[in-house]
């Protein structure tokens, strides 16, 4: 009976601990590492994790959101840098561990390699990553926030088919 209440810390120092394993939670969730990673290191559930760092978020501080926008942005630049230089390579398709090629029959109804064969998998890829880059951009820098529209005025009714004396 003259222990701690039911919930309460028993050790001094828990809370301190905690505060700093919760920051070195949100820290590593912050350099790429997923929750999954995290929640093994620290012997906790991915879920326990999720909660940590949507805390810490709602914590943070206006100079430590611009921190976090800034690293965010960094990081869609270099993957959009990476996915342009899978744009600009040649991308062909291989069967059997060769270039495909298109093929045509000579003169002497002999079958002749043509030119290799154009793979726009590569591409089309790309070009949906680039979207969710351009997409993940919109949201950490709000330009595509829901805007709140205010409408003033008033709103005039007409039944079809009632007079207006039948009306009164």
């Amino acid at each position: 009976m003259g222990g701690p209440p039911n919930g309460a810390r028993a050790e001094i120092g828990q809370d301190e601990r905690d505060a700093e394993r919760n920051a070195e939670i949100f820290r590593l969730r912050t350099e790429e590492w997923t929750q999954p990673q995290i929640a093994k290191k620290f012997g906790i559930s991915q879920q326990r994790v999720s909660q940590i760092c949507d805390q810490a978020m709602k914590n943070l501080t206006l100079p430590a959101i611009e921190d976090m926008r800034k690293a965010a942005a960094a990081k869609l630049d270099l993957a959009e840098q990476a996915v342009w230089e899978v744009l600009r390579r040649k991308h062909v398709v291989v069967q059997g561990g060769r270039p495909a090629r298109h093929s045509h029959v000579d003169d002497d109804g002999v079958e002749q390699p043509g030119e290799v064969i154009i793979d726009d998998k590569p591409i089309l890829d790309a070009v949906d990553r680039l979207l969710r880059i351009e997409q993940r951009r919109a949201v950490t820098f709000g330009y595509e926030a829901e805007q709140k529209v205010n409408l003033s005025g008033g709103v005039k009714y007409e039944i079809v088919g009632i007079s207006n004396e039948d009306m009164r």
